[in-house]
């Protein structure tokens, strides 16, 4: 019905309504006819060659377009062209297929994106391409392997660059992310996929436009709570990958999400945590990455948070290992602690706590910054109603050891408290950790240099004859 020819006579002559009409119409005629997405033949296969050749023309004259009203008629048909195309992929994964196969098609879609044109409609159509290329993918292998090796390490580049179609560049990547980790596709590169992702999360963290980073929210949760492949993927990832993935769990967890975390990201944490956990005692091995002594203390946020929620309620308890490795740490860092070793050592003057400390503030900005509190506030929930740990706390000298982590401290924040809790926990029912403690014998108050400070001796003001 219509030709290139025709088709560049229409719009340079500013009269596109025949072809407009037409597209429309069959737009409609297929919104009523009973024609079902799961049916090979579908009405659209019938006009689908015309419209590509209109959407090639009306492309090619937008692109190039130097008189406004070129511009004008070639976009207004372009924008009707990718409308049909974009309701014709939810109908036929042979359409699909046929579009993304359409020798330019891909081309143009790219020349579109990048065009620069001062036009109202430019960023409409920009936005559409890449609803387009969506389209051509939903649930569709073949539609993928097809369009990736054209596409694929331009869409990468583009969401690094293009962060005003950051919903539509980041859709693209999460149905090729799903779809190729559901039906192992070897061809796309989920891990490169995956580590474009955590570089744009990193990057627009904080951003306030929350709506733009929606399919990053969905790769991510879909990649923790369903895809059965955390292991592999999280084995395979750069260290400060490895951190940020653990930060987006933690979150996920203390947020409450309804999906919860799966069996996998599960099983596999503590197993990381156990490899790994020894570098906080010498980090200078060099067996360990440089990330090792973060990824260890954002693996000890993660498992407060899962241990200290009621959906995880029990999932930790029965890992000894992982008790062994808390309880280990824990009493291995206090020994230094007592030893002098700076990295450690306490802060517990009085001028630490004050808001305006600058050794506090220093200690924040340190990698082991509360990592005695982790640490107990670990023992305290993994250690509750559960003697296997009670008594694995005792045998490990982890029990005693928290005992004298009831002073402050200004690098371990609420370490006191949680001390308190865990002992509560360790002696509730247990009357073999009943008797260490009862035969435990007072030497004498334990050194306080905060109370020192403040010439406090159990709580009662003395006078210091040697202070002024």
């Amino acid at each position: 019905m219509f030709t290139s020819d025709s088709v560049k006579e229409a719009i340079e002559a500013g009269d596109i309504s025949p072809i407009v009409n037409y597209i429309k119409e069959d737009i409609e005629n297929h919104a009523s006819s009973k024609h079902s997405r799961t049916e090979d033949e579908c009405d659209f296969s019938k006009t689908l060659p015309t419209v590509l050749e209109i959407f090639f023309v009306s492309s090619r004259l937008w692109c190039s377009a130097e008189d406004s009203s070129v511009l004008r008629s070639s976009g207004k048909l372009l924008q009707t062209c990718i409308r049909f195309l974009k309701i014709s992929c939810a109908h036929s994964k042979l359409l699909q297929e046929e579009i993304v196969q359409k020798n330019g098609v891909l081309e143009a879609l790219r020349d579109i994106v990048e065009n620069t044109k001062p036009s109202e409609d430019c960023q409409l159509l920009k936005e559409w391409c890449w609803q387009l290329l969506v389209n051509t993918i939903v649930d569709n292998i073949k539609s993928l392997k097809l369009m990736w090796p054209h596409m694929g390490e331009y869409i990468l580049q583009k969401i690094r660059d293009d962060y005003e179609n950051a919903l539509t560049t980041t859709a693209v990547l999460y149905n090729a992310f799903k779809l190729s980790l559901d039906h192992n596709v070897e061809e796309i590169p989920t891990l490169n996929i995956f580590t474009h992702i955590i570089e744009i999360l990193e990057k627009n963290i904080e951003t306030s436009d929350s709506t733009k980073m929606e399919y990053i929210h969905l790769l991510l949760e879909y990649f923790i709570t369903e895809c059965g492949k955390f292991r592999e993927i999280y084995s395979q990832i750069s260290g400060h990958d490895r951190i940020w993935t653990i930060y987006y769990i933690t979150d996920h967890v203390k947020d409450g999400n309804e999906s919860r975390l799966s069996v996998d990201v599960l099983k596999c944490l503590p197993g990381e945590f156990n490899k790994k956990s020894q570098c906080i005692l010498n980090s200078k091995n060099p067996e360990y990455e440089s990330n090792d002594p973060k990824e260890v203390m954002a693996l000890l946020r993660c498992f407060v948070a899962i241990t200290g929620s009621e959906k995880y309620e029990g999932v930790y308890k029965q890992e000894a290992s992982l008790f062994i490795n808390i309880c280990g740490v824990l009493v291995a860092i206090c020994s230094l602690s007592a030893k002098g070793d700076s990295t450690f050592a306490p802060l517990g003057k009085l001028e630490d706590f004050t808001p305006t400390s600058e050794g506090a503030k220093d200690a924040e900005k340190e990698i082991f910054y509360e990592l005695k509190s982790l640490l107990v506030r670990l023992i305290a929930n993994l250690s509750h109603k559960n003697r296997k740990n009670q008594d694995l706390a005792r045998e490990l000298k982890a029990l005693l050891t928290i005992c004298g982590c009831t002073t402050m401290d200004a690098k371990n924040p609420m370490m006191k408290e949680w001390a308190i809790v865990a002992l509560k926990n360790l002696l509730e029912g247990n009357a073999d950790n009943q008797n260490v403690i009862r035969s435990l014998v007072n030497t004498g108050p334990a050194a306080n240099s905060a109370l020192t400070e403040l010439m406090m001796e159990n709580g009662t003001v003395r006078i210091n004859r040697n202070q002024e």
